[in-house]
């Protein structure tokens, strides 16, 4: 599976985040830091406030922060949050529409990694405690 551009992005956003719990940050603020698009990632802030990941508020100290502790948000919500296909192939979802034996492998597959990404959290990556 490749996680697209946005899906990494989403989650180097969230790590950059969690680093500054006490204050907000304006979406410009962590695409410098991170050197993305600020125009790319105002979409991606967009998709993770909907899914519940980020929270925003307005006003002269206003930006974005974590909207939980970032031992609870895990790689998985974030990647869902912006609508990232979790399918390594084509094979591995209801479009195929054939039982074989390699689309039960690919299904397997993706439910391996859906169970991966669950259990890994921003905090597991942050303080380098991934364990597999």
């Amino acid at each position: 599976m490749k996680i697209s551009a946005k899906g990494r992005y989403a989650v180097r956003a969230v790590i950059n985040l969690s680093r500054s719990l006490e204050q907000q940050k304006s979406v410009r603020e962590v695409a410098e830091e991170e050197q993305i698009s600020s125009v790319f990632l105002e979409k991606i802030f967009a998709k993770l406030k909907k899914g519940g990941v980020i929270k925003s508020a307005r006003g002269v100290n206003g930006g974005f922060s974590l909207n939980k502790k970032p031992s609870e948000i895990t790689v998985l919500e974030i990647l869902n949050s912006i609508g990232e296909d979790m399918n390594p192939t084509p094979c591995a979802s209801e479009k195929c529409g054939k039982e074989c034996d390699i689309s039960y492998f690919w299904s397997m597959t993706k439910e391996y990694m859906t169970e991966f990404f669950g259990k890994i959290s921003i905090g597991d990556i942050i303080y380098r405690e991934i364990k597999i």
